[in-house]
């Protein structure tokens, strides 16, 4: 998960889970449920046509990534994101 968090107060602002990662969240409340890596690529910040970026992937998880506008982080966050079943080249990212 991802996690935006106010610089000024240390107040989380949102958090952020890419579909291809929610197919198991359930399985997360049951007793018999243990640890799994689902998103630990790194994240990399980018400007596209005067948009803050954000992009981040499973890295050693898996196939699949994920695309943030957080251009203004204080307001609402679009996303888009592809798995390994997703057409690439057909996935528009923001």
């Amino acid at each position: 998960m991802v996690h935006a968090l106010d610089q000024g107060t240390g107040n989380e602002l949102w958090a952020y889970m890419p579909g291809f990662a929610l197919a198991n969240a359930g399985a997360m409340s049951q007793k018999t449920w243990a640890f799994q890596t689902v998103l630990d690529g790194t994240p990399t910040l980018g400007k596209v046509s005067g948009h803050a970026i954000l992009v981040g992937g499973r890295g050693t998880a898996g196939t699949g990534f994920y695309a943030l506008d957080i251009t203004n982080p204080k307001g609402s966050i679009a996303s888009a994101g592809a798995s390994h079943s997703d057409s690439l080249v057909a996935s528009r990212v923001l």
